[in-house]
């Protein structure tokens, strides 16, 4: 349905919070993933659409199941920032042949790292020149989150957001919440704050 919405034209940003399940693969669930949607709504949105598509993933973890469902799909492009060491111990290198791009980041890395993560993702998809951008938004980066060694702040998925939405006024955009083990506390604040700044569009743009 949030795919749809932005394939209709009717908004610049969908939000699905239990969205982006990127662990799940072809015939086997993974890391509490059943199913890939991100996965599926790339393969409806560049088969049956014609369009091409991002998928920026900051999930603390390697989006292993999206990278592998959309390997051999030139239309998608894949770049994720996760933590190295960690589940599931894969995305160490890039695939530039395959459009998939990995940045691992060592333990106790923070928002600049983060950000410079994503000022590179930027770049790389800037050449891509994508019709759509999806952004796995895991939460579970955060330093107070127990899965992750990573060091994120809420502010700074706060300035990813602002970034990401001032680079790409006019892009449609699907975000969806990924991973993140704060269910009372900081998971829904850092989902919350994203979304708000991801839906925000200045006047002047349309």
């Amino acid at each position: 349905m949030a795919l749809d919405l932005l394939l209709r034209g009717e908004s610049l940003t969908a939000i699905h919070f239990p969205g982006a399940k990127h662990h799940a693969q072809f015939d086997y669930s993974s890391g509490f993933c059943v199913f890939a949607d991100f996965a599926l709504a790339a393969e409806i949105a560049s088969n049956d659409f014609k369009k091409k598509v991002a998928i920026l993933d900051i999930d603390a973890h390697h989006g292993d199941g999206t990278e592998n469902l959309t390997l051999n799909n030139p239309n998608v492009l894949t770049f994720s920032v996760h933590e190295n060491g960690i589940f599931p111990g894969t995305g160490l290198e890039d695939k530039l042949e395959k459009q998939a791009f990995n940045q691992a980041l060592d333990g106790r890395s923070g928002d600049l790292e983060l950000i410079e993560a994503v000022n590179r993702f930027i770049e790389i998809n800037n050449v891509f020149n994508p019709n759509l951008i999806f952004i796995a938004c895991g939460a579970d980066g955060h330093v107070d989150d127990p899965l992750s060694s990573l060091c994120y702040t809420v502010d700074g998925f706060v300035q990813v957001a602002q970034i990401l939405r001032a680079e790409y006024p006019n892009m449609p955009i699907l975000m969806g919440g990924a991973g993140g083990y704060l269910p009372d506390s900081r998971t829904p604040e850092i989902w919350a704050r994203f979304a708000l700044e991801i839906a925000s569009v200045k006047e002047g743009c349309h």
